[in-house]
């Protein structure tokens, strides 16, 4: 089923959208502008977009108000990663094939990450 309120909306990596829905028009200069920490992986679900930076930096917005909600910082630069089913747990592989998950729920409480020191295999 598809909700035709729903507007098309175009933001820069840099900027950080409120949600609030500006509905004016899009400015293409602002957001088609280069950045110094480009968008290397992104991933989505039902309730946010995660987009990792080459700096490590996780973007997390809300969906479907697209606000950027918080950033998190891992220690890697990221090449791939997938939420779980519920969004709750963000898995990371790095550049050097390294998996580690990080996990929102218990990120209210602290900073933590669960580190698996196997090496995935790229063919």
């Amino acid at each position: 089923m598809c909700n035709t309120s729903l507007s098309n909306r175009l933001i820069h990596i840099d900027d950080i959208p409120s949600g609030a829905g500006e509905l004016g028009s899009i400015d293409f200069k602002r957001a088609l502008s280069p950045t110094r920490d480009p968008i290397c992986c992104v991933c989505l679900s039902e309730k946010m977009l995660v987009v990792g930076r080459e700096s490590g930096t996780m973007h997390r917005y809300s969906l479907p108000l697209l606000a950027l909600e918080m950033k998190h910082v891992a220690n890697c630069r990221p090449d791939k990663i997938s939420l779980n089913c519920n969004s709750t747990r963000l898995a990371i592989i790095d550049i050097a094939g390294v998996l580690s998950f990080f996990d929102f729920v218990s990120f209210k409480h602290g900073l933590v990450y669960i580190v698996i020191s196997a090496l995935i295999p790229t063919d």
